[in-house]
């Protein structure tokens, strides 16, 4: 059994959250999507959900209120640890970064700030909402794919988790169906569609889906049960999230995609605000 504890939340704002999810979907053929935003930032949930309103033919969607740990939300460490090591990630951003093993960034153990620990305990808290989508489903239904209906969404398909910041290109919803599709047959647990990558793909799947090893960023991705499960199994998240889930990928744990081109952008520069 998985013990989850984050931060103090009212278990009814989260069953709200689920209920309207599960509600807006219908007549959708797309997964439902969720949007991390801080009850702090109703500027940010403004920007994203106009956004959002704009694509025709576009997921139905839904706030989720993420963990505010720059602000002093309580998160347990069997969740979301305190520190991390730098050893794995630095084996990716030597390949990646200008000047190789010389870039600066060294292995090294660092504290994680408030803000990437509020950040992995928010995704956490996705992870656990989708997870229990599968529990009321069982588990004949992990591994659907978007593309079998909203019938089979509402009892655990996959789930499209955007961050506040998440900027749809304008192929977006296209892209997105296209991908799923040529997913069908592969037991996805996880699909990027916004990333900076830091290892060459695993394989091409289709023309705009690649198997992948290693990805930054957690600007927008869906989900499947199967991944949520791996994921929960795998706590505490011991580093930044994306790091994370990323080190899961390389391992074969988690089975990775990525859509190729990406079709989402993060509205400002990493790490800014």
């Amino acid at each position: 059994q998985i013990k989850v504890a984050v931060a103090k939340r009212p278990a009814a704002a989260a069953l709200a959250v689920t209920r309207a999810v599960a509600s807006a979907c219908l007549g959708s053929d797309l997964p439902p999507a969720v949007v991390l935003n801080l009850l702090r930032r109703p500027d940010r949930w403004a920007e994203v959900r106009e956004r959002l309103e704009g694509l025709r033919g576009g997921p139905a969607f839904e706030r989720f209120d993420a963990v505010d740990g720059a602000g002093g939300a309580e998160i347990s460490t069997d969740v979301v640890t305190e520190s991390w090591s730098t050893a794995n990630n630095w084996r990716y951003v030597t390949r990646v970064f200008e000047g190789g093993e010389e870039c600066g960034y060294a292995a090294k153990e660092l504290r994680l700030t408030g803000g990437e620990r509020g950040c992995a305990a928010s995704h956490v808290e996705v992870w656990r909402h989708c997870a229990a989508e599968l529990g009321e489903a069982g588990p004949a239904l992990e591994g659907a794919t978007a593309s079998c209906g909203s019938s089979c969404r509402r009892g655990g398909g996959p789930l499209l988790v955007l961050e506040d910041d998440a900027m749809p290109t304008a192929e977006f919803v296209d892209r997105l169906r296209e991908a799923l599709d040529a997913l069908r047959n592969e037991s996805p647990d996880l699909l990027y569609l916004g990333y900076t990558q830091a290892a060459p793909w695993r394989r091409k799947v289709s023309k705009c889906v690649r198997e992948a090893e290693y990805l930054w960023t957690t600007v927008g991705y869906v989900l499947w049960p199967s991944g949520a499960r791996k994921l929960l199994a795998a706590l505490p998240v011991d580093q930044p999230v994306d790091n994370f889930m990323a080190r899961l990928m390389a391992a074969g744990t988690l089975r990775g995609f990525a859509v190729v081109p990406e079709i989402l952008k993060q509205a400002k520069e990493w790490n800014v605000e």
